[in-house]
């Protein structure tokens, strides 16, 4: 098994790093063709079309190393990031220079200001984590950091992608289905309508509009409202985590401290892959650029700390054998990411419902309902942050052997990243003075003859000395 998921890591990593710069190069073709569009639209074009090649040849490269040093046996070294503090000054440069590019018509420099800063939440939030495991003593080998953090952006986003997707359909085609029962006019009226404002105004948004009251039903809030709070986190947790049971399939012997940092790294793959795409629709407004993605980055938050929960729940089921404990960490981790949706969730449709009761006018100021959901948010992100910067370093603590104290390099517990082989350590060649060297055997035997007869002669120096005093008494 260890074999299979090492080889299919280099396959699954090479074609991607391949085939992804291939559509994004395809992409930015079609980006140029279309120049002559508006310049906002051809700026997304091309954002993605460069965040795809770089994404697939990072992500790929990335998985394909760690199952190709891991085949070939070499040593384990610890994995190290920057200070977070670095990485936070990075993101504000990142910001800075990207707000100031728009301002100055510099359009060629945002793509790269925007990818940058896509990226960078995602280090620095892995990196909160990694420094609180260093101050307990604690640390993680390269390899399976890399691993996971490659399979939350391609395996995780690849999966979610999916399901997700699934998922939508499923419940629009059930929508259209339950509505065409209730009330054929209705559905065939509102295809009437929504044809008739794309034709009269040339706007896919302005027929859109046209579906604006049912959207904001009740009914329909709470559908989307249940989707995006339980089953959204669900699929998304569910497999971002499994970078964890992979990497105990190539024979690693997990600890808490290990589950939680992998699930951490597979959180901030994924967050880092969203960063750079979802936050593609903040282009459309160029002044508010840096303060929508600076609101973005706090998810990767989110990520990093909801998939390390779940990962050390993986690890309590998978090492400890513990499942009471792996189900509430796992329950745990949809909660966070559950709230957090919600919350985002309901600001969204809010201001859905605002932008149809003023006719598509945008609302003056923020509701109070608003505000508070604002500061609910705010809430949750403080405790991620907290999560990631306390949890790590008590599962270090918890991890390391009574009585040690384990440098931060390559041996101890830290640094068991493949099984060990017995075939190489039955065939290697005995040393000089090595026990196990031939004729090891009769000097271990005349040493024990010797000791025996040391203790023999002491003995009957005892009972000689015994029998010698009631004569010296006498």
């Amino acid at each position: 098994m260890r074999k299979l998921i090492l080889t299919l890591s280099i396959v699954v990593g090479l074609a991607t790093s391949a085939v992804g710069p291939l559509l994004g190069g395809a992409l930015a073709v079609l980006a140029w063709i279309g120049r002559a569009r508006e310049s906002g639209e051809l700026l997304q074009a091309v954002t993605i079309a460069a965040g795809l090649i770089l994404l697939s040849l990072g992500f790929g490269l990335a998985l394909a190393w760690a199952g190709w040093s891991a085949l070939r046996g070499r040593p384990a070294r610890p994995f190290r990031l920057p200070r977070w503090g670095w990485w936070l000054l990075a993101l504000l440069v990142a910001l800075g220079m990207g707000q100031a590019a728009f301002s100055a018509g510099i359009l060629p420099l945002v793509p790269v200001a925007h990818i940058v800063a896509g990226v960078l939440p995602a280090f620095l939030f892995l990196s909160v984590a990694l420094g609180s495991a260093r101050r307990g003593r604690g640390s993680i080998t390269t390899r399976p950091v890399i691993g996971s953090l490659a399979w939350g952006g391609l395996g995780g986003v690849g999966l979610a992608m999916v399901l997700e997707v699934i998922l939508v359909l499923v419940a629009v085609v059930g929508f259209v289905l339950w509505m065409s029962a209730k009330d054929p006019e209705l559905i065939r009226k509102l295809q009437a309508d929504v044809l008739q404002k794309v034709q009269e105004s040339g706007d896919l948004n302005q027929g859109l509009s046209e579906l604006m009251p049912y959207l904001t039903s009740p009914l329909v809030m709470l559908g989307i409202l249940g989707g995006i709070a339980v089953v959204v986190p669900l699929l998304e947790e569910g497999v971002k985590s499994l970078a964890v049971p992979l990497v105990a399939l190539t024979g690693r012997s997990l600890t808490r401290l290990d589950g939680f940092l992998l699930g951490a790294a597979a959180g901030a793959g994924f967050a880092l892959f969203e960063g750079v795409m979802n936050g593609i629709l903040t282009l459309s407004v160029p002044g508010g650029w840096a303060p929508l993605m600076a609101a973005r980055a706090g998810t990767a938050a989110i990520h990093c700390c909801a998939t390390g929960l779940a990962g050390l729940g993986w690890e309590a089921v998978l090492t400890e054998r513990r499942w009471a404990r792996g189900v509430g960490l796992g329950a745990a981790a949809l909660a966070l990411h559950g709230v957090w949706n919600l919350l985002a969730g309901a600001q969204t449709l809010l201001g859905l419902r605002d932008l149809g009761s003023t006719g598509g006018a945008a609302p003056a100021g923020q509701s109070p309902l608003t505000l508070l959901l604002v500061g609910f948010m705010g809430l949750v992100w403080v405790g991620a942050v907290l999560i990631l910067a306390l949890l790590p370093r008590r599962l270090a603590r918890d991890s390391r052997p009574s009585g040690s104290n384990p440098p931060l390099g390559d041996q101890g517990y830290e640094a068991q990243d493949e099984p060990v082989d017995q075939e190489s350590v039955e065939e290697r060649p005995a040393a000089p003075g090595d026990p196990t060297e031939e004729g090891s055997a009769e000097d271990r035997a005349q040493r024990l003859d010797l000791g025996l007869a040391e203790m023999g002669q002491g003995k009957r120096d005892r009972l000689d000395d015994d029998g010698a005093r009631p004569d010296d008494a006498q």
